[in-house]
């Protein structure tokens, strides 16, 4: 499904030696994919271009909504 950012939001990454640091702008479209059976507990995969944030329930329904494909 495509969803699009509900506000501007900045998601990030990081372990000892590496911090990776994304913004999304408000209204930025993602496809968004429900994926429970791969990781139970982060089960909405987003992706935009090569990009891919897992998420759970409600931070995925906190910063996305779903949209049309026209939209």
């Amino acid at each position: 499904m495509w969803v699009r950012a509900k506000e501007k939001i900045q998601l990030k990454a990081s372990q000892d030696d590496c911090q990776i640091t994304y913004s999304a702008q408000k209204g930025s479209k993602w496809t968004a994919h429900h994926e429970p059976d791969v990781v139970p507990s982060l089960p909405w995969r987003i992706q935009h271009r090569y990009f891919n944030v897992r998420l759970n329930e409600a931070r995925f329904q906190e910063l996305f909504e779903e949209i049309d494909f026209e939209d």
